[in-house]
């Protein structure tokens, strides 16, 4: 994380039903890094108990080729001294 800065998470929308017990979040991201701005998109799926109190289960769905691509550039990077 010390690569990005002014790192924002933006949830565009929620999705609850109480029958299935679960929540979708639809969410997007931003930053600054030294190569560019980053941004990207997520997908959570959460599943909680019947009472809501606790998550059971946590899927978390984003964009894994822009991610890869995104973080090799800027590994790529050479600190400044």
């Amino acid at each position: 994380m010390p690569l990005y800065s002014n790192f924002t998470v933006v949830v565009r929308e929620e999705i609850h039903d109480a029958l299935a017990h679960t929540c979708i979040i639809h969410a997007t991201s931003t930053a600054n890094t030294k190569i560019g701005p980053y941004a990207n998109e997520y997908a959570l799926i959460l599943t909680f108990t019947e009472d809501g109190r606790k998550v059971t289960n946590f899927k978390e769905f984003v964009d894994s080729a822009y991610s890869e691509q995104f973080v090799t550039a800027l590994s790529n990077v050479k600190p400044t001294q």
